[in-house]
């Protein structure tokens, strides 16, 4: 639990150092959470993972300042074209019942909402590269109401795929999601829909975050 909101999490990197990247903290009595996921595997994403930690402004309120500033310093690194870093970031102000939330690249947030089923989020936005300069990232808002369930995936979870080559998808997890009472209950039959899909053998980094509401 941070700041009040209690929340669960699976990570599972495929490699010994992976390259997505879980966070959650408190600031200014809202719980924020962040996902991101850096492109390659080994050791280039852990020291990409390493530049995302150092480099993302938790003093920062505004999540699309906070990815503006981390764009800026991800350009000063001079990256090939080859680099980049997707992230999906939420912050949740329980008094006022309200989501604020930023995409880049990544797959959209995820709400369950208390009996009236999924509400997926959407943020289209570039990932942090070199591609686009100077690219202003939008915050928005949303309400949510006590018992919703809030998720972000990295698409080593929709893109995980099985012994045909079928991928797990964001259908899967929706699915999941609907049977789930709890953040730590959507976590649990995550990990065992993800196990039994893939049987039992991931190829890329596997991330997801659920908060209570």
């Amino acid at each position: 639990s941070v700041g009040g909101v209690s929340y669960s999490y699976l990570y599972i990197p495929s490699l010994e150092i992976g390259g997505d990247l879980p966070d959650v903290y408190e600031l200014d009595g809202r719980t924020y959470g962040i996902l991101a996921d850096v492109s390659g595997k080994g050791i280039s994403a852990g020291m990409l993972s390493a530049f995302v930690r150092a480099g993302f402004d938790r003093r920062e309120p505004s999540l699309a300042k906070a990815l503006g500033k981390l764009s800026e310093k991800f350009r000063e690194l001079n990256p090939d074209e080859r680099s980049y870093i997707t992230v999906a970031a939420v912050s949740i102000d329980e008094r006022a019942g309200k989501i604020r939330y930023v995409s880049a690249g990544h797959n959209a947030p995820i709400l369950l909402r208390s009996g009236q089923g999924i509400n997926e989020i959407e943020s289209p936005a570039p990932p942090i590269s070199n591609w686009i300069p100077d690219f202003a990232y939008e915050e928005r808002e949303i309400p949510f109401s006590k018992g919703d369930i809030l998720v972000l995936l990295t698409d080593g979870v929709t893109e995980c795929p099985n012994a045909s080559g079928d991928r797990f998808g964001i259908e899967r997890a929706e699915s999941v999601l609907l049977q789930s009472r709890s953040a730590e209950d959507f976590i649990g039959k995550l990990k065992n829909a993800l196990g039994v899909f893939s049987g039992g053998s991931l190829s890329d980094d596997v991330t997801a975050m659920a908060f209570d509401l």
